[in-house]
C-alpha cells in the first residue's frame, strides 16, 4: 500500500538539471547549434 508520493519540481532531492542540460546539448546539436554550460546557466538559473 502507498503511504505517501514525493514531488521533487525544484530538484532539491535528485539533481536534474545537468540532466536537463545534456538533453538541450544534444537537442541543439542536432541543428548544428552549440550549447556551451554558461549560455545555458544565463537562461535556466534565474
Amino acid at each position: 500500500m502507498i503511504k505517501a508520493i514525493i514531488f521533487d519540481f525544484d530538484g532539491l532531492i535528485v539533481d536534474t538539471e545537468s540532466i536537463w542540460y545534456e538533453a538541450y546539448k544534444e537537442t541543439m546539436s542536432s541543428y548544428q547549434v552549440d550549447l556551451p554550460l554558461e549560455q545555458f546557466k544565463m537562461h535556466w538559473y534565474k
